[in-house]
């Protein structure tokens, strides 16, 4: 039996037709495109004449708005029946659906996988949101949500709004540039947008030096960030079991691993306190076993390659609560050939059950395990290939036999800005 719990979101029993679309280009590995016909229908239940439908390129979001190009891939109009025909790429590229009307809207992520799932959609009431940056600073020119088409202007006075947005979970970035210059983006703040309401925020930083790996308000997997960087997938490993979150797919898989003890791993979707969500992660370390370990992670690695240059950042923060001692490791390309993928830099924190906020300086990070010529492994050089950020229960310093667990939220990287993680940066 699996000790694992994992949150899923059903899109209902739905039915899809497909026509020929023609040749087209594919962002995701496919060869063409193919057609979906679908309908929307306002909140109310009536048909959503004149909804505009968009196909957002959801993988490399990212890379389109670095690159000034427009993500979105289709555009189309429904009828006045609510029949929306749009072209989807095939095979495994991964899109967004926006709907957009005005009495409703809709975002959904949809893995190729999903496609055989559109039916009839009901727009949900719109929310709206409006912000205004800190004018000490100079000001973007925009603003955009990731992963969709939302984009708003901000004026002399740092303002801007957004009249409606489908509810959700986004990242807010902020843009400056032109069309002759590659835009600087900034990674501003996490949002939840509820339907029918409308949320507001004051004193933004124009200029953001963070980066929110995960809130964890969409659940366990896609990261706030992971959506539009699909690398930033978690996954989770133990001395016996080995699960992580392929993004292509939006589904958690079991991946092979050498069964060297029986630590388990459990891991779900818990209330933050707040009114939002938090990943909560809970082992039992194996009791005998020499390589007893239990772990919750990313990998950065495929980041050109060779993991992110984080020799930036000033620090790391989050909030945490839990029983236990948990390491934080940033795991770097050199470490992992000198000392068996067992040393590396690493700030350990005994937890309390109190939810409490964490801010860890760069220079508290160290070496914890013997290395040799540990003073040829610099951070000053390490933190330029960091390919893996893990949060482990090591036997080392935890009781085997107990139940140990970790509640995580809100995980930033400080002094790093967006644009550290896109490549050629």
């Amino acid at each position: 039996m699996k000790n694992i719990l994992i949150t899923v979101f059903s899109l209902g029993t739905m039915t899809i037709f497909y026509v020929s679309c023609g040749t087209a280009v594919s962002t995701g590995g496919g060869t063409g495109t193919e057609t979906v016909n679908t309908y929307a229908m306002r909140p109310d239940g009536t048909p959503a004449a004149g909804a505009v439908a968009q196909i957002i390129e959801a993988r490399f979001w990212i890379d389109s708005i670095h690159n000034g190009a427009s993500p979105v891939l289709q555009q189309t109009i429904a009828d006045e029946n609510g029949r929306i025909e749009i072209c989807f790429p095939e095979h495994d590229a991964k899109v967004n659906l926006q709907i957009d009307h005005g009495d409703g809207a809709l975002l959904l992520p949809l893995p190729a996988s999903a496609r055989d799932a559109l039916d009839t959609l009901r727009l949900r009431p719109p929310s709206s949101y409006s912000g205004t940056f800190d004018t000490s600073a100079a000001l973007p020119s925009r603003v955009m949500l990731a992963g969709t088409s939302y984009q708003a202007s901000v004026d002399q006075a740092g303002a801007f709004s957004f009249a409606t947005v489908a509810p959700g979970f986004y990242a807010l970035l902020s843009v400056n540039g032109t069309s002759s210059s590659a835009p600087v983006i900034n990674d501003g703040i996490a949002l939840t947008l509820k339907e029918g309401t409308s949320l507001a925020h004051l004193a933004l930083p124009a200029i953001a030096d963070r980066i929110l790996i995960d809130n964890f308000e969409s659940g366990i997997g896609p990261t706030s960030l992971g959506r539009i960087f699909p690398v930033l997938g978690w996954y989770v490993l133990s001395d016996s079991l080995y699960y992580f979150w392929d993004p292509a797919a939006e589904v958690w898989k079991q991946g092979e691993t050498r069964k060297i003890g029986t630590s388990f791993i459990l891991y779900d979707s818990v209330p933050d306190g707040k009114g939002g969500q938090a990943l909560r992660f809970r082992t039992v370390l194996d009791k005998i076993s020499l390589y007893a370990n239990a772990l919750i992670g990313f990998s950065l690695k495929p980041l050109s390659g060779e993991g992110a240059d984080l020799s930036a950042m000033s620090g790391f923060s989050f909030r945490a609560a839990g029983k236990g001692t948990i390491r934080v490791h940033f795991e770097t390309r050199d470490l992992d050939s000198a000392s068996a993928m067992r040393s590396h830099y690493a700030y350990p924190l005994k937890l309390t059950s109190t939810m409490s906020d964490y801010f860890i300086p760069v220079d508290s990070l160290r070496i914890i395990e013997p290395v040799p010529y540990a003073d040829e492994y610099p951070w000053s050089r390490e933190s330029r290939h960091v390919e893996r950020i893990e949060f482990v229960f090591a036997y080392t310093v935890n009781n085997r036999g107990d139940t140990l667990s970790c509640v995580l939220d809100d995980f930033f990287l400080e002094g790093i800005p967006v644009a550290a993680l896109l490549p050629g940066s």
